[in-house]
């Protein structure tokens, strides 16, 4: 059956407020008429439980069903706190359009912040509840008309709570200043029976039906305590919070001891959020006048501790309790003791003057922090501290001002010089990578450190810029002067190789220093020394052969024979004071050929003598 009048209900309008001005319009004697001829139960659950059937049955748009189903669902979740037994109204509000607000459904609601009047729920001519079921949502059951109602004046306390409740902003109007815009109002509720049903610290708390109340009256005398909690904000509210610390039991040891279920429950609600304001007045009052413990969890802010428990210390420090126990012993740190408990004992340090030791503890750094800014394995680190190129304190973990065994600014002004240290021309060669610079592929750690600190001064450069210095690319030869003991026994010494080939120890050094012989300088006990790689004399053997050898090989004197090759080609020796050339070398190539040469000519020899005999053999015959 459709109905005769339709209208869209308001944005702000009760769900069943709507239904009820409906079935007026339509000349029904009520709203369960209404629900009769929608064929529901004669119940509100009936008509605002079906929106599909609502629509159908009574020529609706779905749209504005869903809507009032959905405005119901959100009152549900109220429970106790959701006026449904009788209205309360603000006749100026009626008056100016008359429809029932949703918001003044809520039983925490007994203002209209629009007029800044107290909701009726009451008759002033019956002295009779505004019911229900009431025909005209105008009237009252005697006929009295609402807007002509008089409202007293309400409180900025209830003008508060109501322009939360019903999301419109009261506090520029009330003057009162925690401006929690944007709260839950579920959260905003709970906060509120806290506040208002454990107001008292003195006294036993109210009933707990009492946060329930049933009528405006009933509402304004629970939400009292508000308006001595909230004005003026904050002087007021922190004053409250004093003198409830001043009454709790004078052996609490704990926040929570002393303050009770109060503030467990003001801790639950407000947390976080901006209802955090209610709970940041108690933990700063609490961190600078409480004589207890106050930990962490008992305040919004590091800042808002004047003492802080040992463990909460250590851990905000990244440091151990016992480190932190030596410190205190060591008079580092301020401290003071409190009791915990009956027979505990509970140690507290200043909190500045662990702020002052975490900024000294930020000047180190870790060994694995280290090691990755500098992209190096620990043994390099290690050969870098004992080269002088950074600073480091294995020993930190019993010093509470450091964080780490590596100075960072150290670790960066390394970082800095060893980049900056690059060759301005790259040469070709085999090259090692600074973060290869161990005693497992090198063999000397004393060595390492020298070659790290001529590294740092420049001596040795890489080749180009990298990423990271773990990175930088180093000249193997460069590397290799400074490792005696591992190319000395790959090689051979000046020494070594006389012995071995009997070539005099001025010629070797004459060859080396012409370049004709190949060979590492490096530092052995800390002397010069020369070392040739076995390849590097194979080389020289392949090229060239010494005069002194090449007589003995055809049984001649080294001068006669110098004599008669000269016209080949050799090169010279080294001059003695007396005149003599030692060392003299010719190229094997110059007596390859020469061999050659003479195999030629022996060949033709053979040729004519083999020829000229079988011609006289023919002549004879």
């Amino acid at each position: 059956m459709e109905l005769t009048y339709l209208f869209e209900p308001k944005a702000d309008e009760s769900p069943l407020g709507y239904y009820r001005r409906l079935s007026a319009v339509n000349a029904l004697t009520g709203w369960k008429e209404l629900a009769v001829m929608a064929e529901v139960s004669p119940s509100r659950t009936g008509l605002l439980g079906t929106p599909d059937h609502i629509a159908t049955m009574l020529g609706m748009p779905r749209e504005w069903t869903d809507r009032l189903a959905q405005q119901e669902q959100g009152l549900r979740t109220l429970r106790s706190l959701h006026r449904s037994s009788r209205d309360a109204v603000c006749p100026q509000c009626l008056a100016q359009e008359m429809y029932l607000r949703i918001g003044w459904e809520h039983v925490y609601v007994t203002a209209c912040t629009q007029h800044g009047g107290r909701l009726v729920d009451r008759c002033s001519a019956c002295d009779a509840p505004l019911d229900l079921q009431r025909g005209k949502i105008g009237q009252c059951g005697c006929g009295q008309e609402l807007v002509h109602l008089a409202c007293q004046p309400a409180s900025d306390a209830e003008l508060w709570l109501s322009g939360l409740l019903t999301h419109v902003d009261a506090t520029a109007a009330t003057g009162i200043a925690p401006n929690v815009t944007g709260a839950d109002p579920q959260a905003v509720t709970l906060l509120v029976k806290t506040l208002c049903q454990r107001a008292n610290a003195h006294g036993a708390p109210p009933r707990r039906n009492a946060a329930g109340p049933k009528s405006v009256a009933e509402a304004v005398e629970f939400l009292a305590p508000l308006q001595s909690l909230l004005c003026p904000w904050p002087q007021a509210y922190e004053a409250y919070v004093r003198s409830r610390m001043a009454a709790g039991p004078d052996n609490a040891r704990t926040l929570r001891a002393l303050l009770g279920l109060w503030y467990q429950q003001l801790r639950e609600v407000a947390a976080d959020g901006p209802l955090h304001v209610f709970l940041a007045p108690v933990q700063r009052i609490a961190a600078t006048e409480f004589d207890g413990v106050v930990g962490l969890e008992d305040v919004d802010s590091w800042e808002d501790l004047r003492y802080v428990r040992l463990g909460d210390a250590a851990h905000h420090g990244q440091m151990t309790v016992p480190t932190l126990r030596r410190a205190i012993a060591a008079s580092q740190v301020e401290h003071r003791t409190r009791r915990l408990g009956t027979k505990g004992k509970v140690y507290e340090v200043l909190r500045t003057d662990l702020d002052r030791i975490v900024e000294l503890r930020r000047g180190w750094m870790t060994e694995s922090a280290a090691g990755k800014a500098l992209d190096v394995p620990p043994k390099v680190l290690t050969n870098m501290a004992a080269a002088g190129l950074v600073e480091a304190d294995y020993d930190w973990a019993k010093d509470v001002l450091k964080g780490g065994p590596f100075r960072i600014s150290a670790v960066d002004r390394a970082q800095t010089t060893l980049m900056a240290n690059v060759a301005t021309s790259p040469s070709g060669g085999e090259r090692i990578a600074f973060q290869d610079l161990t005693s497992r592929r090198l063999g000397d750690n004393t060595a390492i450190q020298t070659l790290m600190r001529a590294i740092h001064a420049g001596e040795v450069q890489a080749q180009e810029p990298a990423a990271a210095v773990g990175q930088l690319q180093y000249l193997l030869a460069d590397v290799r002067r400074f490792f005696g003991t591992p190319l000395l026994e790959a090689g051979l010494s000046i020494n070594q190789l006389t012995k071995l080939t009997g070539w005099k120890h001025e010629s070797i050094d004459h060859w080396i220093e012409q370049g004709l012989l190949q060979s590492y300088s490096i530092v052995l006990r800390g002397q010069p020394c020369r070392v040739v790689m076995p390849a590097q004399l194979l080389e020289f053997n392949r090229t060239y052969m010494a005069i002194n050898d090449l007589a003995k090989l055809v049984g001649a004197k080294a001068w006669n024979l110098t004599k008669r090759i000269t016209p080949i080609g050799i090169i010279p020796g080294k001059v003695n004071g007396r005149g003599w050339q030692r060392g003299a070398l010719i190229r094997m190539s110059d007596v390859a050929e020469m061999a050659v040469k003479a195999a030629n000519v022996g060949a033709l020899g053979l040729r004519d003598g083999r020829a000229g005999r079988t011609w006289r053999r023919n002549d004879g015959s």
